[in-house]
């Protein structure tokens, strides 16, 4: 065991206030985001979705920004992950002195999105739910030992998990296997006059089961994942030059008023105004 815990480690969870924050701070540590909700990583001029049950891993120094894809409000009791920042320090104790594994030191390297077994990203959530929880208290000399050896245990196993990479992929569940096949189904076919009944008869599955699955997988229902989509596709087509008319017909609505009103809701702005609001 080490002699003295470094204590350059910090959990936050992923909030409204948290990332207004984060995206104003040129210098960031390396860092893992656990997703509970949607999130968009920006780097340079390309933009990574980040899925429910995705866990990403973003090496110090690199400019980026995260932003939630439906630009809605989240608190701290509806928060859309965690996100733990570690010193190269902390890192090294751990690789070099715990575990006796100097290879957990280029775990940093490069960013990497994760998509694993939901058991997988589950097992790994309670983990940093544990050291989130034992680092908003008084922490004493015991809490930190306890934070170190439960720090070490997750970057040992999400290095196991790195370097055996293709075969914890075909460990994905069917159910959550099913869920991704439909979404990709949906998004492929969204400007189509889509409706549940077709879908769950498409993958031979009841209507409540692909309500089932979008929620636990993308946080919503289906209809709102579709409809979402269709806005996001029509918000694109506007900040880009195109007519109202021709925006949210080529995104699949079949009616304007329909069209407006959910626009309104979901931007806090009017299609027309789309130009003004662009980031």
């Amino acid at each position: 065991m080490v002699s003295s815990i470094p204590f350059r480690l910090k959990t936050k969870t992923i909030t409204t206030d948290t990332l207004a924050n984060y995206n104003q701070i040129s210098f960031h540590r390396s860092e893992i985001i656990f997703a509970k909700k949607p999130l968009i990583i920006a780097i340079a001029d390309t933009q990574i979705q980040l899925n429910v049950h995705h866990i990403a891993i973003l090496p110090s120094q690199m400019d980026r920004k995260i932003y939630f894809p439906d630009h809605r409000p989240r608190s701290a009791s509806n928060h859309a992950g965690y996100l733990l920042s570690i010193s190269n320090h902390y890192l090294e104790a751990i690789a070099e002195n715990f575990i006796a594994l100097p290879e957990l030191n280029h775990i940093f390297d490069d960013p990497h999105i994760l998509h694993y077994s939901y058991n997988s990203w589950q097992h790994l959530l309670e983990i940093i739910e544990q050291i989130d929880q034992r680092l908003s208290v008084n922490i004493s000399d015991l809490e930190r030992k306890i934070i170190f050896a439960l720090t070490s245990q997750l970057f040992l196993e999400l290095f196991d998990m790195l370097v055996h990479f293709n075969s914890e992929q075909l460990n994905l569940d069917e159910r959550e296997q099913l869920a991704y096949q439909i979404k990709a189904f949906v998004e492929n076919n969204f400007v189509s006059d889509l409706t549940l009944s077709q879908v769950a008869e498409q993958f031979q599955v009841s209507n409540s089961t692909v309500n089932r699955l979008f929620h636990s997988y993308f946080d919503k229902t289906f209809y709102r994942f579709l409809l979402e989509k269709r806005l996001q596709v029509a918000h694109h087509y506007l900040a880009h030059g195109e007519s109202v008319t021709d925006s949210w017909q080529q995104a699949g609505f079949n009616d304007y008023s329909n069209f407006y009103r959910a626009f309104k809701r979901y931007f806090n702005y009017r299609p027309h105004e789309t130009k003004n609001h662009k980031n």
